[in-house]
Formats: structure tokens, C-alpha cells, sequence
């Protein structure tokens, strides 16, 4: 379920850099590290889209198929 909100994709791109070790702990809180431990990271790759953006993408691939 991709982020309803760009608040909540730029914590999800938060948690996302810290599984991937490029932030540590000491630079992010507990609730990134319980969601980073709580989540895999295809899941937490989906929620740093927006709803938004998945829209887009799918419009702009039904238009190119009707054409």
C-alpha cells in the first residue's frame, strides 16, 4: 500500500535509508527503527510511493495502451 500523504512517504524513505544502513541509529528515533524491524523491505519500498504517483503511472500506461 503505497503512502496516502508526503509526510508519511518522507518517513518511509526515512526508515527505508536506515535498513539500508545509510542512516544510523543515533540519527533516526525508535518509531524508525520499530517500523524498519517490523517491515520487509519490498513493503517498505511500496510506502515511499505516493497514492498520487501511483495513479499517475497507471493513467499514463492506460493511455498509451488505447493509442
Amino acid at each position: 500500500m503505497p503512502s496516502k500523504t508526503e509526510k508519511q512517504q518522507k518517513f518511509f524513505q526515512i526508515v527505508k535509508a536506515y535498513k539500508d544502513k545509510k542512516m544510523s541509529a543515533a540519527e533516526v528515533g525508535k518509531n524508525v527503527e520499530d517500523a524498519a524491524k517490523g517491515m520487509s523491505k519490498s513493503q517498505i519500498e511500496k510506502f515511499t510511493k505516493l497514492v498520487k504517483e501511483m495513479m499517475d503511472s497507471k493513467n499514463s500506461a492506460k493511455k498509451t495502451l488505447q493509442k
